[in-house]
């Protein structure tokens, strides 16, 4: 037999690492409110067939999956899917002999795909006598598969059969053997429920692997018993197994107080019982997530598994889940005629989404529980089932779409080519280039807002996004969305900025939309002063947004030169009162509506702008650190962001381990550590395995996997000596690199800034550790609005994450405001949480 590691144990570490640093991230970051609850529920087709035993087989492959990656399940339990008490008692039986479970009707029949997951099995165990599951079973295994059968030897084949469901329960029980009983508390542990209904029963798969301190070798045997009396198999069955602890599940009408007691004489009882069957499950579903600590079993609450429990149903869809509910270390909770009952509401709003999100899997087909049911699931468990909209601005002439979602979408979703442009004529049409969604910080993973780029735009035409293009967090996508494109007969609007300061040579016009320059122009055709159109040497900067192009004189912009506002400098200062007037028609839109004429009376203002209050910062993981081994071959990458990866390391210590077989990998203290097979004791340079086989030893390892996902990025051939010369062969671990953290600092100034060119590069700078080593906006957003600024940051030094009393904001002398003058220089501010 074959000891794996069980599933629940590495999710629990897996969901406990990321918790962790969920945890250290929200103390600094607040979740924007229109973030979506992520609850996710699983395609349904990966969990549901088209009966119980199609929907056992899809169970079955799910679970296979959840194997390690070396191999899937090595045996095969087979049940009758028409009565449970079978079922149930193969859970545990599956647990330990690494198996998955099958039901199929009492008649034997199996289909192709039952068959071939009997081929692939090494042993079968079938789960009851033939009035469960007919001789026929042993038949269709032993033909020849090119009969159809699955040419099994009888060696290969178990029946596990008594003279009743209490005597199949108690002799599967002792194949389990006490060896291989699982301990809760310290104490060797069995679980007793009913064997007259399944109610209760099915609660207890749940339980069954034990708490995830145990390896998968080991399992809490089910135990059936007659309400009011204890059969003499399942007395034996509890002394031969050593049992010092039961679980009793279900209420004294299914298992009575006198039957409790005798079975427990000696022993610990420990009884969990609800107002129905459905409150039973979720009083389990508590028992399993409560921390090893505390008394629980430490499983995953972050993922649940949902089957329809009411009476009609036999439990089928519900027995099915029990392996797979083991291999994930998760909960099972019950559905009523496909509704959600009362405590299944409560457990999943007493254990939600929350930050860390929630992913369900609904075992069985829309006929069993209906699609309008998982609207329930997701706001019962503070998710949101509401429909997501968008709303599209789209003008004639334009070359981009604008499109705001009702909610925060995924970045990753966006795609270049999501929006299609249609021509109304033809019908042919046009796809976007791309996609850019506008995120604060810019490191959010989610936003309102995409604008996709597009050619010129004609009045008229559609957009449109098609369904499923673009996501929510919780699993909901966007159905389509089209809108036509407006004919836009609004004129642009210039703005003269009135504001001027010492110098007086500069002054700013800004448009309500993109423009272009109309046609030829000299000096005295762009705007006049005092009524008069003004000779001289100008000079202008064009901005679109926070992108400038440098000074140009203003008879050079090119024609095509698409901004949203422009500075022109004189030769010579200009004096408060005086009235700039810009002259209509000198601008067009991008469909050649011209400009209105605009005018200011220049005003003085001569004050430095300064900063008020103090800084904030709010904090982000960025980009994931990595090693690369062999020159590019393959490559190692932490599963969690954030510059402190970039303190983990690689070591390859010389290999003297010349009797191995297969490569391995171990995990401690923020180094792994990896050892080639060698082909003899001297050989230093571990060159013998291939990329793909140490990337696959990688990866095969519970406590490297943990943490970091190995991937081939070159050829998957022989390695060289590159990775085992120098300081590798010394024992000196190497470094990962590429991870970093992005600060978001938000500054307020006494009065506006100017847009576009009031803070340049560095104008703005971040320093973590206070050591004056300043980190400017290196991450490409600067937003401007008003006298409030954001800037981002990005570092790769753990030693720079914020600390609030500690890292510093400074702000240089080239930030502007409206008139131009400097602020005044503020280093070493020290910030404070945004």
């Amino acid at each position: 037999m074959r000891i794996r590691t069980k599933r629940s144990s590495t999710r629990s570490v897996a969901a406990l690492i990321a918790a962790t640093l969920i945890a250290s991230v929200l103390t600094l970051v607040a979740a924007p409110s229109s973030a979506a609850t992520a609850v996710t529920i699983t395609t349904r087709s990966t969990l549901s067939g088209t009966d119980r035993y199609n929907t056992s087989e899809k169970v079955h492959t799910a679970a296979a999956a959840k194997e390690p990656t070396d191999a899937a399940f090595t045996n095969l339990i087979l049940a009758s899917g028409d009565s449970f008490p079978d079922a149930l008692s193969a859970v545990a039986l599956a647990e330990v002999k690494d198996a998955g479970i099958l039901l199929l009707p009492a008649d034997g029949t199996m289909t192709a795909a039952a068959v071939a997951k009997a081929v692939a099995a090494t042993t079968i165990f079938i789960v009851g006598g033939t009035n469960a599951l007919s001789s026929a079973v042993e038949t269709k295994l032993k033909t020849v598969a090119s009969a159809g059968g699955a040419g099994k030897a009888s060696t290969a084949i178990v029946r596990y059969a008594g003279s009743n469901r209490y005597s199949t329960s108690a002799i599967v029980a002792n194949a389990i053997t006490g060896a291989a009983v699982a301990s809760h508390d310290n104490k060797k542990t069995a679980i007793l429920v009913s064997g007259a209904n399944f109610a209760d029963a099915v609660s207890a798969s749940m339980l069954v692997s034990g708490p995830t301190t145990a390896d998968a070798a080991h399992a809490l045997p089910i135990i059936l018993t007659e309400p009011n009396s204890l059969p003499m198999v399942a007395e034996v069955a509890l002394a031969n197994l050593a049992i010092k602890k039961i679980i009793v599940i279900g209420g004294t009408n299914a298992v009575s107080a006198a039957v409790a007691t005798k079975a427990g004489a000696g022993r610990t009882v420990v009884r969990i019982s609800g107002t129905d069957r459905y409150d039973t499950a979720a009083k389990v579903a508590d028992l399993a997530v409560k921390t090893v600590a505390t008394g629980g079993f430490g499983m995953n609450k972050r993922e649940v598994y949902l089957a329809e429990m009411g009476q009609a149903s036999g439990g089928a869809d519900a027995l099915s889940a029990g392996s797979l509910v083991n291999e994930d270390g998760s909960v099972l909770l019950g559905t009523s005629g496909g509704t959600l009952p009362a405590a299944t509401v409560a457990w999943l709003g007493a254990n939600n989404a929350g930050a860390t999100g929630l992913t369900v899997g609904i075992i069985g087909g829309t006929g069993v529980i209906p699609t309008a049911t998982e609207a329930v699931i997701k706001t019962s468990a503070g998710g949101s089932a509401t429909a997501i909209s968008a709303t599209f601005v789209a003008k004639a002439g334009g070359t981009t779409v604008t499109v705001t979602f009702s909610e925060a979408m995924l970045k990753s979703t966006c795609a270049a080519a999501d929006l299609s442009v249609i021509n109304s004529a033809t019908g042919a049409s046009v796809l976007s280039s791309a996609c850019t969604m506008a995120t604060v910080p810019s490191t959010a993973l989610s936003g309102t807002t995409a604008v996709f780029t597009v050619a010129a735009l004609t009045a008229g035409y559609e957009v449109r996004i098609p369904k499923g293009a673009l996501g929510s967090a919780d699993g909901r996508t966007l159905p389509l969305s089209t809108s036509t494109v407006a004919a836009d007969a609004v004129k642009p609007v210039a703005t003269v900025n009135p504001t001027i300061n010492a110098t007086a040579t500069a002054i700013t016009v800004t448009f309500s939309e993109p423009v272009k320059i109309n046609g030829a122009r000299a000096d005295g055709t762009v705007f006049t002063v005092n009524g008069v159109a003004e000779s001289g040497d100008k000079t202008a900067i064009t901005c679109l947004g926070s992108t400038c192009l440098g000074s140009v004189d203003i008879e050079s912009i090119v024609a095509g030169s698409v901004f949203d506002s422009i500075t022109v400098t004189n030769a010579s200062a200009y004096s408060a009162g005086t009235t700039i007037a810009l002259v209509a028609s000198s601008f067009k839109d991008l469909i050649s509506n011209t400009n209105a004429a605009a005018s200011a009376v220049l005003v003085s203002d001569t004050v430095k702008p300064t900063v008020v209050g103090i800084p904030t910062v709010t904090q982000a993981e960025g980009a994931k650190a990595s090693y690369s081994v062999d020159a590019g071959k393959w490559m190692i990458t932490l599963k969690a962001a954030g510059s402190a990866g970039n303190d983990y390391d690689v070591l390859w210590p010389i290999n003297v381990a010349e009797t191995l077989s297969l490569a391995t990998c171990t995990y401690a203290s923020e180094v792994f550590t990896i050892i080639w097979p060698s082909l003899a004791a001297t050989d230093a340079t571990t060159t013998d395995a291939t990329t793909l086989e140490m990337v696959t030893a990688f990866n095969a390892s519970a406590t490297c996997s943990a943490v970091a996902t190995a991937s081939i990025t070159g050829i998957a051939g022989a390695a060289t000596t590159t990775i085992s010369g120098g300081a590798q062969i010394a024992g000196v671990a190497a470094s990962f690199g590429g991870g970093t953290t992005i600060a978001t600092v938000t500054t307020n100034f006494s009065e506006a800034i100017k847009a576009g060119t009031g803070v340049p590069a560095a104008g703005i700078s971040y320093d973590g550790d206070a050591n004056n080593t300043e980190i400017g906006s290196v991450v490409a957003t600067t937003t401007i609005s008003g006298s409030t600024v954001t800037t981002t940051h990005s570092f790769s030094s753990d030693l720079e994450k914020f600390v609030p009393g500690t890292s510093e904001v400074s702000i240089a002398t080239s930030v502007l405001d409206l008139a131009g003058n400097a602020t005044l220089a503020d280093a070493d501010n020290v910030a404070n949480i945004g």
